[in-house]
């Protein structure tokens, strides 16, 4: 039906118009908006400003997408920087830029969102720093968020399980979702926090039980210490991050040969069983990558965890004597308390140097010694004794180079020079009074009550 008195030609600038203002309309509000917060001579700058966005924009939500890394962005991000995200009173007057040019989160690049840009601020000795807790959920992680606060800092803390957001809550920290494989999750939730410091607590252990398969027990976890690592490093630099932290582990990763109590500076095992082959190689990989990075970067090879939250699962295997002594029991182990790592890490976090360190505690001791002492600690009976080719044949040969030939490992030089002393120096008195909060021994579970 025509319209009435309007011309044929009326018509199509109308319908031209509503089109144009359709298609063109959101760019040129955000052209507005820009221009208004701008001086008047900068209109045309604000202009490319929003047309250089849009590119830049799409080439990374399409590059990430493909690649599943921010590698790309880390390439994109300087140009982005350069066109984007100078301030209007740099622009104005270029004298007034800083020496050390501002680094844009993960999210600016992804789409326009309303965050400052991070900055590489310089955090003085004892002064409380924004700190980005990847993996808070876990033993470690939820020891490690209280000490944090009770430090003075502020805690970003992530999980996979929106379920447990209100437990990192009730322990002081700002909890956030995060899939620590996700690339574009972690660029986002690193780019809001704008931490001063991250720290890399991130693995899936939970029921690992199967030594035999033993890779394939720790496969999420591996790719946590690979593609989750990466994607951390690469989201700290990308948002100014000054420290970073990350977990590794020491243990049977040290070379079986030569003493029995290794060093930092001792070599890892050229030669693992084959049944451990991908996990030694992701933990390698974790600490090339972040000693390699350029951030004050710090690797702490924790021992074997014991206390509230870490020691439960292992604790029903010593009761119902399902852990035997393999052999003469002569592989070493370095146990941490729970409470004592998560100090440590806070340790490192305000004044550690850039390096390795074993987080052990101070007497590294032969499965003959610490088992039928575990056993005894928490009422059960002795453990059984097993020649060497039948543990092999029960357990395979992971079970048996654990109680036979891994090395332990010093913590003297955790101690030096993060001026850091385990409450529980040895894990005799530990066994005794601190499996538990209340300083008891752990209770066994039921079987119909499997662990959380």
């Amino acid at each position: 039906m025509p319209l009435i008195g309007a011309s044929d030609t009326s018509i199509a600038l109308a319908v031209s118009l509503a089109l144009y203002l359709l298609v063109a309309g959101p760019v040129l509000a955000v052209c507005f908006y820009a221009i208004a917060r701008k001086p008047s001579d900068a209109t045309e700058r604000a202009v490319a400003d929003v047309e250089r966005f849009i590119e830049l924009r799409e080439r990374a939500r399409t590059e990430l997408a493909a690649s599943g890394s921010l590698d790309r962005f880390i390439e994109l991000k300087d140009e982005a920087r350069r066109h984007l995200w100078q301030p209007a009173s740099e622009r104005a007057h270029p004298e007034r830029r800083s020496s050390k040019p501002e680094t844009p989160p993960v999210s600016q690049i992804m789409r326009p969102a309303r965050l400052r840009v991070a900055t590489n601020r310089t955090v003085r000795k004892g002064e409380p720093m924004r700190v980005f807790v990847a993996g808070a959920a876990g033993a470690i992680g939820q020891r490690l968020v209280p000490q944090l606060v009770a430090s003075g800092h502020h805690v970003v803390a992530t999980t996979r399980s929106p379920e447990k957001l209100e437990r990192l809550r009730a322990l002081g920290a700002e909890p956030v979702v995060m899939d620590g494989l996700n690339a574009l999750e972690i660029g986002e939730a690193v780019a809001r926090a704008e931490p001063d410091a991250i720290i890399h607590q991130m693995t899936a252990l939970a029921g690992m039980s199967d030594l035999r398969r033993f890779d394939r027990g720790f496969a999420v976890t591996n790719e946590l210490r690979t593609k989750g690592t990466d994607h951390l490093l690469c989201a700290a630099e990308a948002a100014g991050v000054r420290r970073f932290l990350a977990q590794s582990y020491t243990g049977w990763p040290n070379i079986r040969d030569g003493g029995p109590v290794k060093t930092e500076d001792d070599p890892l095992d050229p030669h693992p069983p084959k049944q451990q082959s991908q996990t030694l190689e992701a933990i390698r990989f974790l600490e090339r990558a972040v000693l390699a990075a350029p951030l004050e970067a710090l690797v702490l090879r924790y021992g074997n965890f014991y206390g509230p939250g870490a020691s439960e699962q292992m604790l029903d295997v010593v009761r119902k004597r399902k852990l035997p002594i393999v052999g003469a029991g002569g592989g070493i182990w370095s146990w941490i308390h729970i409470d004592d790592a998560a100090a440590a890490t806070v340790a490192a976090l305000e004044q550690g140097a850039p390096g390795i360190y074993n987080i052990v505690d101070d007497e590294p001791a032969p499965v003959s010694e610490w088992l039928p002492y575990l056993a005894d600690a928490v009422g059960a009976k002795p453990p059984r004794r097993v020649p060497v080719w039948l543990g092999r044949l029960a357990a395979g040969e992971v079970a048996v180079s654990w109680m036979t030939r891994i090395r332990g490992s010093s913590n003297a030089k955790a101690k030096r020079e993060l001026g850091w002393q385990p409450k529980w120096s040895s894990w005799r008195d530990g066994f005794r009074q601190a499996l538990t909060d209340d300083g008891t021994a752990a209770p066994s579970r039921s079987p119909e009550r499997p662990a959380a």
